[in-house]
């Protein structure tokens, strides 16, 4: 992660001047990442923690994915309740060539595991909660619940976010964001918003993102088909 966040500090988006445009922003947008790691993970208490210490990690965003088995045990709020951080045997003979990260699928087969240490509930959580209040980070995510209202859930798996949090995404999965700015649309007498006016810019808008889909080129083909079948805007 530290060598990714090296990385993206060197990423710009554009030439790197400052538009002339008084409206425009004064700064220059730098490179972000977004960083996911499941509750279950062996290494998921030194990744809550990672960013307690000033100027570690500063382009990630981070996020914890709390599984709908782990909130269910928060949830009942009993402090006996514990949590295996867990992880496949690396050493089984199918790990190389079935394990895909998703550990519930793994074991439903029933192939081995090991237990790295086991903790209790509210611990974890707490250290999430007092994580979060002293340096905002990491977020929650719950991508069970994602995956279970994605009208795309029969087709691919969502594992994470993009930065910001507002697109889930799968495995080679790509979004064309765009804003429309509100204030634009403000009533002259400023009781409201123009929402007819918003309605057909926002038409406009979404046209416009689906030929930006059509025109451009992808590193990877994976996102090339993201980009033309599932369309995400």
């Amino acid at each position: 992660m530290e060598m990714f966040d090296k990385t993206s500090e060197i990423i710009t988006a554009g030439s790197g001047r400052k538009s002339k445009n008084i409206k425009a922003k004064g700064k220059i947008r730098k490179g972000a990442m977004m960083g996911v790691l499941d509750i279950w993970h062996p290494d998921v208490i030194e990744f809550i923690t990672a960013k307690q210490h000033a100027g570690r990690l500063t382009k990630f965003n981070i996020s914890v994915n709390c599984t709908d088995d782990f909130m269910e045990k928060v949830l009942r709020n009993d402090e006996d309740e514990t949590w295996d951080l867990r992880f496949p045997d690396t050493q089984y003979s199918q790990y190389k060539q079935e394990w895909d990260g998703h550990l519930g699928n793994w074991e439903a087969k029933g192939y081995p595991i090991v237990v790295y240490n086991t903790v209790k509930v509210s611990y974890l959580w707490n250290l999430i909660m007092e994580s979060t209040y002293n340096r905002a980070e990491p977020g929650v995510l719950f991508l069970d619940r994602a995956n279970h209202f994605s009208p795309l859930n029969y087709k691919e798996t969502i594992q994470a976010t993009n930065p910001c949090g507002e697109q889930t995404l799968a495995p080679g999965g790509v979004c064309n964001l765009g804003s429309i700015n509100l204030a634009r649309f403000i009533n002259d007498d400023r009781t409201g918003f123009d929402l007819e006016q918003i309605g057909e810019t926002a038409q406009y808008m979404v046209r416009f993102l689906h030929n930006i889909n059509d025109i451009s080129e992808s590193p990877l083909p994976e996102y090339e088909f993201s980009m033309k079948n599932k369309r995400r805007v």
